[in-house]
């Protein structure tokens, strides 16, 4: 419902720099793109004396996959990589590619479909280092196993529309687990988490990667 001539998604656990709108608009006026701003996660009790850009900075900790320039602005070439929790790109583009598909219903693939639409529409990411957006602590479950369901129908949706499946690390974690019989052509459901299994899953988001 937004009307503004550029969106930026942010999740609701995360907070934005001062500068990091001016960055993500500066990138998109220049040019057709999604922009990922620099994501730092907040450990535990980590900003709680403080809650300025510099000691949400020191505090803050990367993501080990996905790598950020440390200034400027950089290509990313994996469609894979575009994620919900921090982005930006035109309104305009948004609705060309369709949005975010309402087949993928719940957590999971939603945003990767995403990804891969806007790389087939040939729109570049772009990876930003000079806009944060930090993203506050809590507790996750790895693999995600409160979204067991949703995360089995949305592999299926992703699969059936480009071939392979995505979560794949996911997948096979559920797998070895005995949840799902999984393979390059098939994912069945053997039986769903246990509560002693769900509890296992949960864990400080740093320990998560």
């Amino acid at each position: 419902m937004a009307q503004g001539d550029q969106l930026l998604f942010l999740d609701v656990d995360c907070i934005a720099a001062g500068g990091t709108c001016g960055v993500v608009a500066g990138l998109l006026e220049a040019e057709d793109v999604v922009v990922c701003p620099k994501v730092l996660y907040l450990p535990s009790g980590g900003a709680r004396a403080a809650w300025t850009e510099a000691v949400l900075d020191q505090a803050g900790v990367a993501h080990p996959v996905r790598r950020f320039p440390a200034q400027g602005a950089r290509i990313e070439t994996n469609p894979g990589l575009l994620w919900s929790l921090a982005f930006g790109m035109r309104r305009s583009t948004f609705f060309a590619v369709g949005g975010f598909d309402e087949a993928f219903v719940g957590y999971g693939a939603e945003d990767t479909d995403l990804g891969f639409r806007v790389a087939k529409a040939g729109v570049p990411m772009v990876f930003t280092g000079d806009g944060a957006v930090y993203h506050q602590h809590h507790n996750a479950y790895d693999p995600p196993l409160q979204h067991f369901a949703a995360l089995v129908a949305n592999a299926r949706t992703f699969h059936h529309r480009w071939g392979f499946w995505p979560m794949d690390g996911w997948l096979a974690d559920m797998r070895a687990m005995g949840l799902i019989d999984w393979t390059s052509d098939d994912l069945r459901v053997l039986r769903p988490p246990t509560p002693e299994e769900l509890a296992a899953a949960k864990r400080p988001l740093s320990a998560v990667f």
